[in-house]
């Protein structure tokens, strides 16, 4: 038997498959695609799962209405498959106070991919309202998925994570095609390109035509590797002379992270490991020019605390940036929540509006502000 023909015989064992055992393959192919991602960035993989969900469309056509409730319901088993490992983690966060809110884990690493795979089978449904019987099909799942993938990154707020374009952001020259065409352009050509396989078991009078559209989605992959091989060449990495990076990772647990009464300890460990020597030159913050604390740094709203401003103040030297990412109180004004601020030694002051705080600003105005917990804005000039 050739290469073709059990290639063949696999595309029909697919497209003939029925009940609980296209569930299962629908799922498994959702599973193994998330392997094209972060952080295995195995992306080779979807040209094998890609091409199956090619194959149980056309299997679809065997259902009523035209296989649209089928293509459906199959394309909501691939989303489910697909999410269900890609946004696992999702459930670490009802670790947080374990004891009452761990029993809800099942119903966040299960129930978000369940409402995001409800898109996946609109795409689906709408790619066999477009199908045809050529390779033209390709075209239509890669529009279909690119509009059902738009939707789930809009509708209700929009959650886009782990759209199939991300698969083509590892190499970084493969990435380079954004510029041009954006999430939604890479997520169009992600599934034309993988899902180019699935005609090679076509019937057409010359074999060497079915091999055409696999070659020139792989000739595609090539153009897009020299394109950004050549942007990336016209854009080097410049280096800034001088600069010297400390980040602080404090490893802290999860109930920690997020429980007030655990604000002493957190900036204790803070402190101690930002001025912590690591070695003959880096002897301590003051060895360092930008010094970065995680996102999501503080279990409390960092500008109504002047007693922890006051310590950064004490901690950082003249000169010393720090990047961080406080979560903003809900009072400042809009478009300043949930950014990254930042405190740089260059004789000005601490400024929670502008997400800017000074590594010399006024040591004087956050102490005084110690004992007064209603002031929450700028310090004393």
């Amino acid at each position: 038997m050739s290469s073709f023909q059990r290639l063949r015989q696999i595309a029909l064992a697919v497209i003939l498959t029925w009940g609980w055992k296209r569930a299962i393959v629908a799922m498994a192919a959702g599973a193994l695609s998330v392997l094209a991602l972060a952080p295995f960035n195995a992306w080779p993989v979807l040209f094998i799962t890609f091409p199956v969900l090619v194959w149980l469309i056309d299997g679809a056509g065997a259902g009523r209405l035209g296989g649209v409730p089928a293509a459906a319901l199959t394309g909501y088993w691939f989303g489910l498959g697909y999410f269900v490992p890609g946004l696992y983690w999702i459930g670490y966060a009802f670790f947080v106070e374990a004891d009452v809110f761990a029993w809800l884990t099942p119903f966040a690493v299960l129930g978000l991919p369940a409402y995001l795979s409800i898109f996946t089978g609109l795409g689906f449904a709408l790619a066999r309202l477009l199908w045809t019987k050529d390779a033209t099909r390709i075209l239509a799942l890669a529009a279909s998925l690119t509009v059902a993938e738009w939707l789930r990154g809009h509708a209700l707020t929009g959650f886009p994570w782990n759209a199939f374009g991300y698969a083509l952001s590892e190499p970084l020259p493969l990435a380079q095609m954004a510029s041009l065409i954006g999430q939604w352009g890479m997520t169009f050509l992600t599934v034309a390109i993988f899902a180019s396989p699935a005609v090679l078991i076509d019937r057409t009078p010359d074999r060497r035509m079915a091999w055409r559209v696999p070659a020139a989605a792989v000739a595609l992959l090539i153009v897009m590797a020299i394109f950004g091989a050549i942007r990336m060449s016209l854009h080097p990495t410049t280096m800034v002379a001088g600069a010297k990076l400390r980040l602080m990772q404090p490893n802290l647990q999860q109930d920690a992270r997020f429980n007030y009464a655990a604000k002493a300890e957190v900036m204790k460990k803070y402190l101690a490991l930002s001025d912590r020597a690591s070695g003959p030159q880096s002897t301590g913050v003051s060895a360092a020019t930008i010094l970065i604390w995680p996102e999501s740094a503080f279990p409390f709203f960092l500008t109504r605390e002047a007693d922890a401003m006051a310590q950064i103040a004490e901690l950082l030297p003249k000169g010393t940036v720090l990047i961080t990412g406080p979560v903003r109180a809900p009072d400042l004004p809009p478009g300043t929540r949930n950014g990254a601020a930042r405190a740089a030694g260059a004789g000005g002051a601490a400024c929670a509006a502008a997400d800017l705080l000074r590594g010399d600003f006024p040591r004087r105005g956050w102490r005084e502000r110690r004992a007064t917990p209603g002031l929450d804005r700028e310090p004393h000039q």
